[in-house]
């Protein structure tokens, strides 16, 4: 019996020879909207079935931010395949990890500063003094503008995954066939109206659903279960983390600090809701 190390190698030489031998075998494309990703193998001690004893293993491609709506469109379920079954012949059979799946997850670090109001405050220090802008403001700016990044991504994943889902139920006219309450309905009406009448105002996206708040996200998977729980092992599960996330997202929204528990709740929500609504994709 083959005995295993389960030591998933360097993360950072696999993905160079992941992107070459992708591209040897036709994947340019995608290879120049990963080009830019890390990529992170994890393990959760399950077995694959695939060969004896060897564990079920995740490659999340952490992509940047402006190329992360690209990848998901062009990472499709048959390229997600041979995406796999390459991984599965670079990894050394020694390790006994069988690549199972791979899933995109937008790449939350330091956002450069060059252009960030935070850097210009800093070169303008002549202007700004410590009496009017203390030290302690700026560096809780710096920690709100990252946990912002989280939620961001977060709220929109979450606003792409409800219309998928409604799509697969009900096609093209899916939002029609949503149950609404009749708060978001008036909350819908008013913000369509206000943007028809200030045409100077950005348009919020191409679909409904992005005229909406983030705590609407919850009412609305509460009150279309059936079409929502196929992805999810129950309803509180992903309802009482939208409403967590919500809370943190009014205090951001309103300027007023965060505070570490809550971010690192955050981060741990963004992970555990962005690795479960990937199977949508799948």
């Amino acid at each position: 019996m083959c005995a295993y190390t389960y030591e998933i190698p360097d993360e950072r030489g696999f993905m160079r020879a992941l992107l070459l031998q992708m591209k040897v075998e036709g994947l340019s494309e995608i290879v120049g909207t990963l080009d830019e990703s890390k990529c992170e193998i994890v393990h959760y001690g399950q077995y694959s079935r695939k060969r004896w004893n060897a564990v079920w293993t995740n490659i999340i491609f952490r992509v940047p931010l402006d190329k992360y709506e690209d990848a998901m469109e062009k990472i499709t379920a048959e390229i997600k395949q041979r995406i796999i079954s390459i991984a599965n012949n670079l990894m050394p059979q020694n390790a006994g990890l069988d690549v199972m799946d791979v899933s995109l997850s937008p790449s939350i670090e330091a956002t450069p500063i060059e252009d960030s109001l935070v850097s210009e405050l800093d070169a303008k220090k002549e202007i700004v003094s410590q009496e009017i802008l203390p030290e302690d403001i700026k560096a809780r700016g710096k920690e709100m503008a990252d946990i912002y990044v989280y939620l961001y991504c977060v709220e929109n994943a979450l606003r792409l995954f409800i219309e998928k889902a409604a799509k697969v139920v009900y096609g093209d006219t899916f939002f029609q066939n949503l149950t609404l309450n009749k708060d978001i309905e008036r909350k819908l009406r008013e913000r369509i109206n206000d943007e028809n009448k200030n045409k100077w105002l950005r348009i919020r996206g191409d679909s409904e659903i992005f005229y909406l708040d983030f705590d609407d996200l919850s009412d609305i998977i509460r009150n279309n279960w059936d079409t929502y729980k196929p992805y999810f092992p129950n309803q509180e599960w992903i309802t009482t983390k939208i409403d967590e996330m919500s809370k943190c997202r009014n205090l951001v929204a309103h300027n007023s600090y965060v505070g570490k528990g809550e971010r690192d709740l955050i981060r741990v929500y963004f992970n555990t809701i962005m690795r479960q609504i990937g199977s949508i994709n799948e």
